[in-house]
């Protein structure tokens, strides 16, 4: 048990890790949480990926016999353990609620070492249709770029959003798996499409009673709750997502947005993920749209080739 500055303590076993892709709405449920009132919601410490580093190289360090003169595995996972929790601990105290839910989207590339370092501690993996996924970020890079802007690496291309998106999934399913009953994963599209349902899932993973008001999320204000700096795009953004209910979304837009060839090639990447399928989700390729990503990497490739020869005879007429 950790005892917070002025405020009760904060139980490992009352924290509730939500992570995903990004995009894949973990903002929402982050939201739908923090509307319960037995949970508090804190904003997003943007930090626990960088506490976990220097854990996982302090116990890299550990196996290559630098420090075993001063600790032992047993020292290094209490103190990471104790500094993860003052971290996340509320500076006024739980403020009467006996929960705190802690998101970002990339707390998921560290379910596995979260899971190791705090086993009462619960997780949540959001997950969405990669084709849903994947456009909302190639849209932030195109904003990015109109405002003269560099994009995320995640949002600067379509390989790279792919890649990213992937990256993600695949350590919440892999986390999922090797702790089954400490990770929940909760799908996007079914979050949409049956609000009521899923969150009273979601509740009875964590062993707390459902609220009615998690299903009006935007409805309610909470005591963590992030508010951006005023014309910031943080905040255009939140506002827009804010005058949102759980009923009306935006889950099918990638069928409209993106054109087929993206959506082939997205359906592709993911397609060997078993996980999906067993979500429910279709990812299959035609036989002539595979034949279309080949005919587009074959042209890609060519370019990429003409610009390189171009530019080594170019150098060498300077030269």
């Amino acid at each position: 048990m950790f005892y917070p500055i002025d405020g009760p303590p904060l139980e490992e076993g009352k924290l509730i890790i939500v992570g995903g892709a990004p995009r894949s709405g973990t903002t929402l449920v982050q939201n739908m949480l923090a509307a319960h009132p037995g949970v508090l919601g804190g904003p997003e410490s943007l930090r626990l990926h960088d506490i976990l580093e220097v854990r996982r190289r302090m116990l890299g360090s550990l196996a290559g016999g630098r420090l075993e003169f001063c600790c032992d595995r047993k020292t290094i996972d209490t103190c990471f353990r104790w500094t993860v929790m003052e971290v996340l601990a509320p500076v006024d105290g739980m403020q009467g609620r006996r929960y705190l839910s802690e998101k970002i989207p990339e707390n998921v590339l560290a379910f596995a070492d979260l899971a190791e370092l705090l086993p009462e501690a619960r997780f949540v993996h959001v997950v969405r249709d990669p084709r849903g996924g994947v456009n909302p970020l190639l849209k932030a890079g195109r904003r990015a770029r109109r405002k003269g802007l560099r994009p995320a690496p995640q949002a600067a291309s379509l390989r790279g959003a792919i890649a990213h998106t992937r990256k993600c999934v695949a350590a919440g399913f892999a986390a999922a798996a090797k702790a089954p009953r400490r990770v929940h994963t909760l799908v996007y599209e079914k979050l949409m499409s049956a609000p009521e349902q899923e969150t009273r899932a979601l509740c009875a993973f964590l062993g707390m009673e459902w609220s009615e008001q998690m299903i009006r999320p935007f409805a309610h204000r909470f005591p963590g709750k992030w508010t951006p700096r005023a014309g910031s795009d943080e905040a255009s953004h939140t506002l827009q997502v804010c005058r949102r209910d759980s009923e009306i979304t935006n889950v099918g837009t990638w069928r409209k947005e993106l054109t087929r060839l993206k959506q082939a090639a997205i359906t592709q990447a993911f397609g060997d993920m078993s996980d999906y399928e067993r979500l429910g989700y279709v990812l299959e390729v035609s036989a002539g749209a595979r034949l279309l990503i080949s005919v587009s990497h074959f042209l890609v490739s060519l370019l990429h080739q003409i610009r390189h020869r171009a530019t080594s005879t170019l150098r060498s007429v300077r030269s």
